[in-house]
């Protein structure tokens, strides 16, 4: 604590200084085993939380880091930091030890850290301390890693460096820098290992700074061998199997396990270490073939290095069974048993012994003889065997193992008494009897069986056929002896129906004897003939046998008015013994229809019986109602064809059953075909145009449907036909043959054709076109006319005939405009079937009609009429030509024209109006008969008026126009116009003077001729009235008597030569009679020139000449006194002056 005194006061304040310090205990630190350890010391008072940094990262606890701060004693504490498993790249760097207060105060302090490793694997790159050398072979590598290279390194056992020289002892060494960091690996080989190198081996890192880096390894060179590589185990002489494995070494294993085939690890037991060998034992207990595999025996050389080898175990077991369930059986001939071995975990082979020998009289049932099935006979009874073997790719040599036996017993299956044959009448009675051994005694339960013709009698005896009592019989089984089983079977009242084969059975479980078989002959009919179908069209064959001691005669007969059938009836007979067999048929050829018959039988001595009724069912077969079908055009129609497959047993429809009381069914092959001229191709599903549907059938009507789609229809006719092929089966009295349809047409709806016609070689508008379609149809259809898609003309409008299959509409459409610009339209003959919509186009190309087309001139100017002529040509164009006036003295007429207007213009059919669209017009010109010009001059600086009323001398108007209108050679316009000078013209003196404007110091002098004839051309009188260029109209010194006059003129000449004055005349008037034609009376007009007197220059001559600033305005002048005013007026391509 510190008191310091307050200024100006006497209170003495304290102030609490706290002296805190954190320090390194080394600031660079070295790291070259692997980890890194660091120290920092806190001198203070107080403690705080303490934290340690790599770079910005703050570390913690865990697995590789380690942090101790001990106790603050006596204001000191000690923080540490430990780190195991450091790299170069992730473990070197600043480390800073950080301690914050709780005044916030904070101390750190930092190391830098430089690592080096160094770490010894084996070949496949993994790390390790320790290597057990089994076969001779050491292979090392060393890797290096640090931020400087090592000057070199060397390889040692214990203390003494490793020699290499290249072939038995190698090393290679190889340097890496990357993001800093340098890789030095160092690899060595060593061959021919043997006890005497085990050791601690080394590879040693050389620093330029004397830190060296250094990786050590423990080496065992060992020996571990298996005792048998292989221990085949048969299970059926014991489960228990001892494992030994041999170890050679330097020194003794420290202790030996085994690996299971179940990966699991069980302690074996080490033998006693001499002679540097011992030995490993483990028995298995309890072994089955589900313990075979892999047994591993490992000797620890020490804590960390091991040394194995494998012993394979095979168990196996054959174990056999029977399908009767037990080993010992006792079967009778021509039974059958099946044997099966079986052999956990497989075997290679498999064979079977009876006794000591191979045994192969029997039928494998699986591939690999497992399981055999064997057919009972006489020398069928001895002791069997499985005998299996058993080898692999780790235990090679073949194995041999037995199961246990099975032991066959053999009853010869033969009735003791056999059925005998009888001959029996009809109404009479007869029997048969059957004696059976029974090896079985009352040990087992059997069941006795009488057939007839290889079926089953009922228990009572009695026997069905088809739901009916055919055989009213009786069994009777007895037991004479312990041994024997005695059958009886008792018939009353004999049928036809009883002669056939009667057998019968015994039957224990699985074994059964059966007898011979015995025949019963009645005499009578034994063969009815049979309810029958018979495809339409086939024949059918009904058969009547009868048995007996004579032939007798057979007759067939209708069953529906008893009348007795004689075409195709044949009879025919054998006998055997005492048996006279007679064989009566009857052909039905050819059948249509449904019918029943029965035979009838008489023998010599009268008697006579009848058989049952046959009913014979004619199959029914349905092409459809119709032999056509219409679609339209690129439409489809469907055939179908409907054939029966269920078999009748009567005119009611009862369908013959099977023994499960199902339906008995015919199905049919069907064949399609397509007419081409004379032949019929058969069609199949690649045929173009056709698809076959799949057949389909139904149960309840007991029919096949069989169907085709035609198209899509093209513009002909499809002929097809179907067959239906059904195959015999006798064994069901079922007459097979093939029944074919009619012809089926597919017939398509389309328009045949379409034609148009008009009046003259082309249409044109208001002109009507006749349209006629034809359609190819079996009924009706509606037709109308479209253009460009619209209806022009409805079904009711057109006028329908018909003919063969076909409809041929007639109907008329005006068109009211041209289209041939758009190049025609689509004029649609339409038709309409079943609302189906078909149609056919043309181009209709309708031309204007140019004879009533008429044109008018561009325009019409008075006096000058317009007189327009046409001309029609046959491909239907119009000329029309504009024609004028012819000329007079007076008056000339010319037709004015231009692109937009000609002197012709012609309308054609195609485009319907006339180009150039107008016709020129007629002008008239009338001679002019009168021109006026004149001069003005800028008197400015002159001093004084002249032609004015304040002007003297000649000056004055009166004497100015004096001296203006004067025929004079010098003076005024006589000798500067030209018509004047040659008298072409006469000088208006009316119409010429002077005028002067005083505000503007303009003097205007002007005139007028009038031509002795009217002129029409510009230029003439351009020539004619106007002033030459460059002249000037002299007005001054042509009167001047006194001499005050010639004091003027004397004067007015000075000035102007002192104004350096010119006149300009204004440029000629343009002549335009080769340009556009003008309006009438359009006389041409000039416009005058400027003298200014300016400037300073003097001008002596009485004539000047141009050279000043005379101006020249284009403007219009208007004289003082109302005379010709000039006008401007315009007209296309021309800009004239005219005169009012």
């Amino acid at each position: 604590w510190y008191q310091r005194r307050v200024r100006g006061g006497d209170v003495d304040e304290a102030i609490e200084v706290k002296f805190r310090t954190l320090s390194v205990v080394s600031s660079a630190v070295l790291s070259v085993d692997g980890s890194i350890s660091l120290t920092c010391s806190y001198t203070g008072k107080d403690n705080g939380t303490v934290a340690w940094y790599h770079g910005n990262k703050e570390l913690s606890d865990g697995d590789s880091v380690t942090m101790e701060t001990s106790a603050l004693t006596n204001n000191a504490q000690t923080l540490k930091l430990t780190l195991t498993g450091v790299t170069v790249a992730d473990s070197a760097g600043t480390y800073t030890c950080k301690i914050t207060f709780p005044d916030s105060d904070e101390l750190s302090a930092e190391s830098e850290v430089t690592v080096r490793t160094a770490v010894i694997s084996d070949s496949s790159g993994t790390a390790v301390s320790g290597v057990a050398v089994t076969d001779g072979t050491l292979d090392l590598i060393c890797t290096y890693q640090g931020a400087t290279a090592p000057a070199s390194v060397a390889w040692f056992k214990v203390s003494d460096e490793l020699e290499f020289d290249g072939s038995t002892n190698t090393i290679g060494n190889e340097v890496s820098t990357k993001d800093g960091i340098v890789t030095y690996t160092s690899t060595i080989g060593r061959r021919e290992m043997a006890r005497a190198d085990d050791g601690t081996y080394k590879c040693q890192f050389t620093m330029d700074d004397g830190n060296n880096v250094v990786a050590t390894v423990e080496i065992s060179v060992v020996t571990v061998t298996a005792a048998t590589e292989c221990i085949f185990v048969d299970l059926s002489k014991g489960d228990s199997q001892a494992i030994t494995c041999n170890y050679e070494g330097a020194s003794a294993a420290k202790s030996v396990t085994f690996t299971l085939p179940d990966k699991t690890s069980a302690a074996g037991t080490l033998g006693e270490f001499s002679n540097n060998a011992q030995t490993g034992t483990y028995t298995v207990s309890g072994l089955t073939a589900a313990k075979s595999g892999e047994y591993i025996c490992s000797f620890a050389v020490s804590d960390s290095v091991s040394a194995s080898a494998v012993t394979t175990v095979a168990a196996r077991k054959a174990e056999v069974t029977t399908s009767s369930g037990s080993t010992s059986v006792t079967l009778i001939e021509q039974a059958t048993v099946t044997f099966t071995c079986t052999v956990a975990s497989g075997a290679k082979s498999i064979k079977w012994m009876k006794g000591s020998d191979e045994f192969t009289d029997y039928d494998a049932v699986d591939d690999d003889l497992s399981k055999v099935k064997l057919r009972i006979a006489s020398g069928s009874a001895g002791t069997y065997t499985c005998r299996a073997t058993y080898n692999s790719e780790t235990c090679p040599t073949t194995h041999t193992f037995d199961s246990g036996a099975i032991t066959v017993t053999v009853t010869e299956a033969v009735a003791l008494t056999q059925p005998a044959s009888a001959l029996a009448s009809v109404g009479n009675s007869a029997g048969f009897t059957c004696i059976f051994p029974n090896p079985f005694g009352s040990s087992e339960s059997y069941s006795v069986v009488w057939t007839f013709n290889g079926k089953a009698f009922f228990g009572n005896g009695d026997y069905y056929e088809k739901g009916q009592k055919v055989i009213d019989g009786e069994i009777a089984t007895t037991e004479p002896a312990s041994d024997q089983i005695k059958t009886i079977m008792s018939i009353g009242s004999i049928t036809s129906s009883a002669a056939g084969d009667y057998m019968c059975s015994v039957k224990w479980s699985s074994v059964y004897i059966n007898s011979d078989v015995a025949t019963l002959t009645v005499q009578g009919i034994t063969q009815h003939p049979e309810d029958s179908n018979v495809v339409q069209g086939v024949d059918a064959v009904l058969t009547c046998v009868t048995e007996g001691t004579a032939k007798s005669t057979i007759t067939f007969h209708k069953t529906s008015d008893n009348s007795g059938v004689s075409d195709g009836v044949a009879q025919s007979d054998a006998t055997e013994g005492s048996v006279v067999t007679t064989t009566g048929t009857l052909t039905l050829s050819s059948v249509s229809a449904d019918g029943q018959y029965y035979c009838k039988a008489t023998w010599s001595d009268g008697s006579t019986t009848t058989s049952n009724n046959a009913y014979v069912h004619a199959m029914t077969f349905d092409a459809g109602a119709s032999a056509e079908e219409w679609a339209v055009e690129g439409g489809v129609v469907e055939f179908s064809v409907t054939g029966e497959i269920t078999l009748r047993t009567d005119g009611s429809g009862t369908a013959l059953t099977d023994n499960d009381g199902e339906s008995v069914t015919v199905v049919p092959s069907v064949t399609w075909e397509v007419k081409d001229g004379d032949s019929w191709n058969t069609i199949t599903t690649s045929t173009s145009g056709f698809v076959i549907k799949d057949s389909s059938i139904s149960e309840a009507s007991g029919l096949l449907k069989t169907r085709i789609r035609v198209g899509p229809l093209a513009t002909s006719n499809r002929i097809i036909r179907c067959t239906l092929t059904y195959t015999s089966d006798t064994s069901k009295s079922f007459f097979g043959g093939s029944v074919t349809s009619g012809e089926l047409s597919a017939k398509p709806v389309y328009i045949k054709s379409m034609a148009m016609s008009q009046t003259g070689s082309f249409a044109k508008v208001g002109t009507a076109v006749t349209v006629t379609c034809t359609a190819a149809a079996d009924a009706k259809p509606t037709f109308r006319l479209l253009l460009d898609g619209t209806e022009v003309v409805a079904n009711s409008q057109v006028t329908v005939t018909t003919g063969d299959s076909e409809f041929i509409g007639t109907a008329t459409y005006t068109p009211s405009k041209s289209n041939y610009l758009a190049g025609g339209q689509s004029l649609e003959c339409e038709i309409t079937w079943n609302s189906n919509a078909l149609s056919e186009e043309k181009n209709l190309m309708v031309y204007y009609d140019c004879s009533t087309m008429e044109i008018t001139t561009l325009k019409t100017v008075t006096g000058a009429e317009n007189t327009i002529s046409y001309e029609a040509s046959e491909e239907g164009s119009r000329v029309a030509t504009v024609t004028c006036p012819a000329d007079t003295d007076t008056k000339k007429y010319t037709l004015s024209t231009s692109p937009n207007a000609g002197a012709t213009a012609t309308c054609t059919k195609e485009t319907g109006r006339y180009n150039p669209g107008n016709l020129g017009f007629c002008q008239v010109k009338t001679g002019v008969t009168s021109d006026s010009s004149g001069q003005l001059w800028n008197l400015q600086t002159l001093g004084f008026e002249v032609c004015s009323d304040g002007s003297e001398g000649d000056y004055t108007k009166a004497n100015m126009k004096a001296t203006l209108i004067k025929d004079d050679d010098t003076c005024g316009f006589y000798p500067k116009v030209p018509c004047l000078k040659d008298s072409t013209c006469t000088l208006d003196e009316d119409n010429t003077g002077c005028s002067y404007e005083a505000s503007s110091t303009t003097l205007t002098i002007f005139y007028q001729v009038n031509y002795n004839t009217a002129q029409f051309k510009v230029s003439e009188r351009n020539a004619m009235y106007r002033i030459p260029s460059g002249d000037v109209i002299q007005f001054w010194g042509c009167n001047a008597q006194s001499k005050r006059d010639l004091a003027v003129n004397e004067q007015f000449l000075r000035q102007l030569k002192e104004s350096n004055s010119t006149v300009v005349q204004p440029p000629e008037i343009e002549d335009t009679s080769v340009q556009e034609p003008q309006e009438p009376n359009e006389p041409q007009s000039s416009s005058f020139g400027v003298v200014g007197i300016v400037g300073t220059v003097a001008v002596i001559s009485a004539v000047v000449s141009a050279v000043g600033a005379f101006i020249y305005y284009k403007r219009t002048y208007v004289p003082s006194d109302s005379i010709l005013l000039p006008n401007m007026e315009s007209f296309p391509g021309s800009l004239t002056f005219t005169e009012a």
